[in-house]
């Protein structure tokens, strides 16, 4: 008999740094888990799908799975005849993974997918445009003022993932399901890639191109945009800064930093800085008070 299961796990997060070793940590527990759980057991095949969907909301894990029925035991008769020698174990079959995004998270979650899982027959990552590098998007505030700092930090595609890991750009992702995604190549060809795992790690979004590639630049076109915005802040007198959150304050501090003798000015809705971080009022200050130095 043939038990086909599919498994949908969603994992979701407050902030994109939640995404570093806490969830990856989560994520190789669960693959090494239905890794191991394909074999035939008392006449049963079981054959998973699973699709890992990560989302930028509350810290938690949900699964939900199709329960394996697992046949009970009869007992043993009184005179068992001796026992028959075991059939010579089958190989378990070879999984093939896709990765939807190839930020830090899915290169790292495909590089571990490599080093750590056995039997695993493919390794697709899927991503857009033309990027064709890891960006740091953390760093990003660094970059605008020094687009050097950017060729440091961007590592490309080939010398993070070397030559096993298949990368698959595309226009759009029009669908992500068990087993499959749907996509438009850049060629505006329709596609369905296959799979036995999918993991989806497509990270945060921003509101700013300037903190993370969300149109699919290259790595030179990527820092081409950095080297433009350093020009026009030397050539400016001024720059305002909308925003006094994380990314607002250490961008004006980047800038007060490299450029001194501009004036920076920083336009915010709140009363104080960094509102909604941990110790706001404490962090806010201390912002201020450098700021203002």
């Amino acid at each position: 008999m043939t038990c086909n299961n599919t498994h949908v796990c969603t994992l979701t997060y407050n902030h994109v740094l939640d995404l570093n070793l806490t969830f990856q940590r989560v994520l190789f527990t669960l693959l090494y888990h239905f890794a191991s759980f394909n074999k035939e057991s008392q006449g049963e095949k079981h054959n998973e799908t699973f699709v890992f969907q990560f989302s930028s909301q509350t810290t938690h894990v949900n699964m939900a799975e199709t329960p394996v029925p697992v046949p009970t035991a009869a007992p043993a008769p009184a005179a068992a005849p001796a026992p028959a020698a075991a059939p010579a174990a089958t190989e378990a079959k070879k999984k093939s993974y896709i990765i939807v995004g190839s930020g830090w998270f899915g290169t790292n979650t495909a590089k571990l997918i490599q080093k750590t899982l056995k039997n695993v027959s493919t390794i697709t990552m899927v991503e857009l445009g033309n990027k064709d590098y890891i960006d740091a998007n953390v760093q990003n505030p660094r970059c605008v003022v020094d687009p050097d700092f950017a060729k440091k930090i961007f590592p490309t595609y080939e010398k993070a993932l070397g030559d096993k890991i298949i990368l698959e750009h595309v226009k759009e992702v029009k669908n992500v399901s068990v087993g499959s995604v749907q996509v438009v190549t850049t060629k505006d060809e329709e596609k369905t890639l296959v799979a036995d795992v999918v993991i989806v790690a497509t990270g945060m979004g921003h509101k700013s191109k300037l903190m993370k590639n969300q149109t699919g630049m290259s790595r030179e076109e990527r820092i081409k945009m950095f080297e433009e915005y350093r020009d026009a802040i030397k050539a400016s007198k001024g720059i305002i800064i909308a925003g006094g959150g994380p990314t607002g304050v250490e961008m004006a501090a980047e800038i007060a930093t490299d450029f001194p003798g501009k004036k920076v000015t920083l336009v915010c809705s709140t009363e104080r800085l960094l509102v909604g971080v941990k110790s706001e009022n404490k962090m806010g200050a201390a912002a201020l008070k450098k700021l203002q130095a």
